[in-house]
């Protein structure tokens, strides 16, 4: 039956497009980011979609008090305390399960890989590792609290007057604080390995990746010994 060409189909399609030209036109619905008091922000306002840093995202005097001010002395020293006990205790426990794992009867394959964790956990090696952080740390709050003392001697000698070890202990166990240093070792552990990795593969341009070993002239044992020994001097 014919249906195009005929009086019906010319009908019909007058007021089909009569009925298109009545419909209100469809209102695309914008996308928003709520802000802090609540109101929706169009995402394709420039304030919603800006995505570089602006000068006053930084308060720069805020975060140098945070930093260096002589009452945060003992934020520092909070560090220092929990931290470097945290790091001394997970040494000491390596270097004895290392002990266990040789005392343990393996087979001679796999007694040569545990002997290759000698590297880190050796009774001559992890001493020296936990020597380093705990070095680095105790120097690093000695210098801050030195420039402390230097520029303001009198709020500085207040701070350390003032701080109590249930100052230490609150803070210590302070959910907010564990949470803050929970993101900043992950996300710096995660940025450390990362440069590691990129280190590695440039060292290994030069020799093969794979080919590198533990022996005592690795390139590794080298740079352990060259640090022990700097260590050794300045004590």
């Amino acid at each position: 039956m014919k249906i195009f060409g005929t009086k019906k189909f010319y009908v019909a399609a007058t007021l089909a497009s009569a009925s298109l030209l009545t419909v209100a036109p469809v209102q695309s619905i914008e996308k928003c980011s709520v802000v802090e008091d609540g109101s929706c922000v169009a995402l394709n306002n420039p304030e919603a979609s800006k995505r570089t840093f602006e000068p006053n995202d930084f308060p720069v005097e805020t975060i140098l008090f945070n930093l260096i001010s002589p009452e945060k002395a003992s934020n520092t020293f909070t560090d220092v305390v929990a931290f470097q006990t945290i790091i001394g205790t997970g040494w000491i426990l390596g270097g004895a399960i290392y002990q266990i794992l040789l005392s343990l009867p393996w087979g001679s394959d796999t007694r040569r890989s545990v002997e290759k964790l000698g590297f880190w956990f050796a009774p001559e090696k992890f001493p020296v590792s936990m020597g380093i952080n705990i070095r680095n740390t105790i120097f690093g709050f000695g210098g801050r609290v030195l420039f402390n003392y230097l520029t303001n001697p009198a709020r500085t000698e207040t701070e350390i007057r003032t701080t109590t070890s249930e100052e230490l202990w609150d803070r210590m166990t302070s959910a907010n604080y564990l949470a803050t240093w929970t993101g900043r070792i992950v996300w710096q552990a995660l940025s450390a390995l990362s440069g590691i990795a990129i280190l590695y593969a440039i060292g290994a341009s030069r020799d093969s990746l794979f080919g590198r070993s533990f022996s005592n002239n690795s390139p590794l044992d080298d740079l352990n010994n060259s640090v022990q020994n700097s260590l050794f001097q300045m004590f």
